[in-house]
């Protein structure tokens, strides 16, 4: 009876170890299945809220905001990896989305720069160069402004990409500026060239009118003898009358001596002349002689 019982308390014993130990395995498995649906359920809340900043991101049109977007998540996701329960799934999922908002950026830096630049510069006008100037010189100052941001922490291949694409804008510039250069030279050569065609048509006039003035004072000359006689010739036929025979406004010649250097009138030298008789008058219509000069009697 003895050993039967002794029998059976070690199969009770055994069994009971077995259970527990059961129990402590299954315990162990729900435990880890509890940990592994946690897991999930934080890398997905995780996953969700990167996504929702991405589609912010994306949706946003102003570039400074773009770029406070992407600092924002740099910020979240350097926090997020010192954490204890910081999940490599997430880790990477921070990564993949960090670097799609920067290619964002570099997308738009090449986009710019293809839409800025001219495909003929050497047909292009001076205006047209330096729009395209200015928006390229903009463009550089907005990736060296962003670099940090937008290639930093400065890897080869990226560090590459961004010394090549700045090279390749700061070409374009200097090609610019040189035909702008060239354009700027051919003005002032134009210019000049105008300058002297003014200085050399106004000594030809200067020099037309100090020869007219010339022959006017030497015309005046010979017109006052011949007016003097003539004077002399009327007085004796019209009894000394200074007015005799006024010709009628319509039948008059009008004129006036004139500044050759001005083109003013000259006060006082306005007068009348009669086209029949050649006679001169006042504007008053009183004889003041003969202009055989400019003017032949009719017979």
């Amino acid at each position: 009876m003895k050993d039967f019982y002794k029998k059976n308390k070690k199969g009770v014993i055994i069994s009971s170890l077995i259970v527990i130990i059961l129990i402590i395995i299954i315990s162990c498995v729900v435990y880890v299945v509890h940990l592994n649906n946690v897991k999930k359920e934080e890398i997905a809340a995780e996953r969700l809220t990167i996504e929702e900043k991405f589609k912010s991101f994306e949706s946003l049109e102003n570039r400074e905001d773009k770029l406070k977007s992407l600092k924002s998540i740099i910020h979240n996701s350097e926090e997020y990896n010192k954490t204890e329960k910081a999940y490599s799934e997430t880790k990477d999922f921070y990564n993949e989305t960090i670097q799609k908002m920067k290619e964002c950026f570099r997308k738009d830096y090449e986009e710019t720069y293809n839409s800025k630049k001219i495909e003929k510069p050497e047909e292009a006008n001076k205006k047209t160069l330096e729009n395209a100037k200015k928006d390229l010189t903009k463009l550089l100052e907005n990736i060296e402004n962003e670099k940090k941001i937008v290639y930093g922490p400065h890897e080869d291949s990226v560090y590459k990409e961004l010394k090549d694409l700045k090279e390749k804008i700061n070409t374009t510039i200097y090609s610019y500026d040189e035909k702008l250069k060239k354009i700027k030279e051919k003005e002032e050569e134009e210019t000049k060239k105008a300058a002297e065609e003014v200085e050399r048509k106004a000594a030809e006039e200067a020099a037309a009118a100090a020869a007219q003035k010339n022959n006017y004072n030497s015309g005046n000359q010979n017109n006052q003898n011949s007016v003097q006689s003539n004077n002399q010739a009327n007085q004796g036929t019209s009894g000394g009358n200074s007015n005799a025979k006024p010709c009628s406004r319509g039948e008059c010649w009008w004129a006036c001596d004139t500044n050759p250097d001005t083109g003013e009138i000259i006060e006082g030298t306005c007068y009348y002349t009669d086209y029949s008789t050649c006679n001169t008058y006042d504007l008053n219509f009183n004889y003041t002689g003969q202009d055989l000069w400019s003017c032949t009697p009719q017979k």
